[in-house]
């Protein structure tokens, strides 16, 4: 017949590669589409009120009245949270200093140890609209990200008739909270079905070893280095350990697809290279700080490996 003329070792190659090259394809398609900075229309605004230059990690200037502004978590951009220094590395969206502003108001008294939940969800706010510009292909974390958050959200807003809600002001208060009333039963739900927060917030701080040791190396990055790289070797030495193979090979797939380093650094700072190098560190050391705090908590009560 004539579809018969193929030799069979040549149909076979064209068997093990054709799946390949339809994953090719795909990636060149989703790298030409924009994922719009948005969020998910399940999110919820919620007020946040955030100390801009808590912790006294990184140089933060400020005026009167500016300690304590409320910002909502949309994170749409607006008055600067730290005096007016905002508007120097303004560019779009996201906004590396009010991420910065956020993680730095965690952590208020560096000597208690301790996170406010608030902050916390506030820092992965501006962090998502970092993964969304990233692009189309990391919208796989992005929804993961934000249904971690809507669960804590759920936590820090529900009112069991005790007061319970007002346990979930802080990473410590939670924790003692869930622990006494067994709702961390080390097999991943609560009591009433709803993941626990200790859980929850294990997830996202997994996550945020990922991020923060991804923006390090590229702050120390020189120019000939690849954007790729970095992402990639900071997942497999962090989040990828708690990945599936599906999961794994879909993240290296999007990491293919990352912005160039000389893009990234124009969306810390337009037009400023060293200025946004100088911005991202002091992120870097802002986000350290908070999962240090978070590490050592979840170590002393033996919880970095929940299910």
């Amino acid at each position: 017949m004539r579809g018969d003329w193929t030799p069979f070792p040549h149909r076979r190659l064209i068997h093990l590669l054709l799946p390949s090259l339809l994953v090719l394809a795909l990636v060149l398609y989703l790298t030409t589409l924009v994922r719009p900075i948005s969020r998910p229309e399940t999110w919820k605004e919620v007020p946040v009120i955030v100390d801009p230059c808590a912790g006294a990690v990184v140089n933060c200037p400020q005026s009167d009245g500016d300690q304590g502004k409320q910002e909502k978590l949309d994170g749409r951009p607006g008055q600067s949270m730290a005096g007016g220094h905002l508007g120097r590395c303004s560019g779009g969206d996201f906004l590396l200093e009010r991420m910065t502003s956020a993680f730095l108001a965690c952590v208020p008294f560096p000597g208690d140890q301790d996170i406010l939940l608030e902050s916390y969800v506030e820092g992965w706010a501006q962090l998502l609209k970092f993964l969304n510009a990233l692009g189309t292909l990391f919208g796989f974390i992005s929804d993961e990200v934000v249904s971690k958050m809507e669960i804590l959200q759920q936590h820090r807003g529900r009112d069991d008739g005790d007061g319970s809600h007002q346990e979930y002001v802080s990473l410590k208060s939670m924790v003692h909270h869930e622990l006494s009333r067994e709702m961390v039963d080390f097999k991943g739900t609560s009591r009433d079905g709803l993941p626990s927060g200790c859980r929850t917030l294990l997830r996202l701080h997994r996550a945020l070893l990922w991020l923060h040791l991804f923006l390090d190396k590229l702050g120390r990055s020189s120019e000939h280095e690849s954007s790729s790289t970095l992402c990639g070797e900071a997942y497999s030495l962090t989040l990828a350990h708690h990945h599936g193979w599906l999961v794994r090979n879909t993240a290296s797939l999007a990491f293919l697809a990352l912005p160039s380093r000389g893009r990234l650094f124009e969306l810390f700072c337009p037009g400023d290279t060293g200025q946004a190098v100088r911005e991202l560190q002091g992120a870097v050391a802002a986000i350290k700080q908070v999962t240090d705090i978070t590490e050592k908590v979840y170590e002393q009560h033996r919880m970095l490996d929940l299910p």
